[in-house]
């Protein structure tokens, strides 16, 4: 769940979304993050990497973070 505390606006995620957000914050690129999505589901890494760029540009377009890096 993420809360934009200016605009009074709460964003919740599934259990996929904290673990993407959570790999980046311990610091991990989307590549492993990925990858390890990807083998806990048993979908291609690719399309989780495509799921989560696309969960990550939603969370830029509500302003919940200001610029997204791939690392």
């Amino acid at each position: 769940m993420f809360l934009h505390t200016a605009r009074g606006i709460v964003y919740t995620s599934n259990g996929i979304g904290a673990r993407i957000w959570q790999g980046l914050q311990d610091g991990q690129s989307m590549d492993e993050i990925s990858a390890r999505i990807g083998r806990d589901y048993g979908v291609p890494g690719e399309r989780v990497r495509q799921d989560a760029t696309r969960f990550l540009a939603e969370l830029e377009s509500q302003g919940f973070v200001s610029h997204t890096m791939d690392r």
